[in-house]
């Protein structure tokens, strides 16, 4: 089941790709970003309806950070959630609008793990962290060292009610400090060790 999970969303993905390029530049730049806005609203609203603790994380965080919209490229949309209401998200994932469906790809991550794509196969990730005394760890499978780095409680919680994108949402207590530890340097000039997966300073 996984195997052919894995396999449908490859070609989705190709097929959402091919026809997106039949568009010009300007007008698959536009597109796209409506898309993950209107994906990210509702993601936004289903995941505060569950009662859930979660928060805007990763590429949406730092677009939140840098100029309070979606970073210019993104292909997608990520959220994060404790570990505690993977169940809670999971199990009301019927109360999604029409042409939203949700997916649980824990079987890649090595923990719980979701997504919801829209009718036109974009995606908003949902990663779950789990506690191990005073830190955070996210369930990700990811080559980029600074996703699976164990991140301080204090730079978590308390999370902060914040407006992005004409909603509502939340943003962990120290944001610049996690993009810091989460990416290394968070500049909007940042080139990527591609070893690493760490950013760092442009030459």
């Amino acid at each position: 089941m996984s195997f052919l999970q894995t396999a449908n969303r490859k070609v989705r993905v190709w097929q959402r790709e091919i026809r997106y390029r039949l568009l010009s530049r300007g007008n698959r730049e536009k597109a796209i970003n409506s898309e993950l806005m209107q994906l990210y609203r509702v993601c936004n609203q289903y995941l505060s309806e569950t009662g859930a603790t979660y928060w805007i994380v990763y590429g949406t965080l730092l677009g939140y950070l840098r100029t309070g919209a979606l970073l210019p490229g993104d292909y997608d949309v990520d959220f994060a959630a404790i570990s505690d209401d993977f169940e809670l998200i999971w199990e009301n994932r019927n109360k999604l609008p029409t042409g939203f469906k949700m997916f649980d790809t824990s079987y890649r991550h090595g923990g719980p793990k979701l997504y919801i794509k829209n009718k036109n196969d974009w995606e908003a990730d949902i990663y779950f962290y789990s506690k191990n005394s005073s830190h955070w760890r996210a369930y990700i499978s990811d080559w980029e060292e600074g996703h699976k780095q164990p991140v301080h409680h204090d730079l978590l919680f308390p999370l902060l009610k914040v407006e992005f994108l004409g909603k509502k949402t939340n943003i962990p207590a120290k944001t610049v400090d996690f993009l810091k530890k989460t990416y290394g340097y968070i500049g909007p000039d940042a080139i990527q060790d591609k070893k690493t997966g760490y950013w760092k300073k442009q030459d």
